[in-house]
């Protein structure tokens, strides 16, 4: 009995290092994994990754990081003023603006 306790033991422990170990190797697709779980882009959202032929690899970045397409007024408030011509802008924590942008040329 003492035997099987011991490899019991000994099986656990190493079942239990291996999960930590795939867990902390596999931890940005883990945490892609839970921000994403209730996630449903818009429509715009959706049309955009789409036409910018984005692999499943590039839609899951874009995703996470909660893309929402807005007016002038909700962009000049999201992005710091640029010297150059802005269409889109990064926040840390915060995510993806993009410039609704009404010229058809620029569709």
């Amino acid at each position: 009995m003492n035997i099987f306790k011991r490899l019991f033991s000994s099986v656990l422990t190493i079942a239990i290092v291996v999960v930590l170990i795939l867990t902390w190797v596999n931890r940005r697709d883990l945490q892609d994994w839970w921000a994403l779980r209730d996630y449903t882009p818009t429509n715009e959202v959706v049309g955009l990754a789409t036409d910018t032929t984005m692999t499943d690899g590039a839609r899951r970045i874009f995703y996470v990081n909660n893309p929402v397409i807005v007016d002038e007024i909700e962009f000049n408030s999201a992005c710091r003023p640029e010297s150059t011509i802005v269409l889109g802008c990064f926040i840390l924590n915060d995510g993806i603006y993009l410039f609704d942008i009404e010229d058809e040329r620029l569709e």
